[in-house]
């Protein structure tokens, strides 16, 4: 995504980074897709934006075409299979490495 700049003058053309955006379910946190969103959107606007996508996923030729194979419609198998164009035209993409391995702490355990 470019942004022009305001004046519209000699300033050159601001061009957004992605940031590492990790996508997981609530009834399975330990299942992470790594994901990334453009550093100017936040975490409730990746979520609709998401939404809007897995929206345009189902009824789009490949969505059709794997409900007819034994595959249920579900989060999980569309963000496994959502075609990354899908994805950038909105700002995010599909994979994206994170910094540092994601460490999953248990609740049952006590810090310090």
């Amino acid at each position: 995504m470019r942004l022009l700049s305001p004046e519209g003058g000699d300033e050159p053309e601001i061009t957004l980074k992605f940031a590492p955006f990790p996508v997981a379910l609530p009834d399975d946190p330990e299942l992470i897709w790594p994901r990334a969103k453009r550093e100017n959107m936040t975490s409730d606007e990746v979520a609709i934006t998401l939404t809007k996508i897995e929206d345009k996923f189902w009824p789009s030729k490949t969505g059709l075409q794997l409900i007819r194979d034994p595959v249920r419609r579900s989060f999980p198998e569309f963000i496994a299979r959502v075609p990354a164009r899908l994805l950038n035209e909105l700002g995010l993409k599909r994979h994206y490495k994170f910094p540092e391995p994601v460490k999953v702490l248990r609740g049952d355990r006590k810090l310090g």
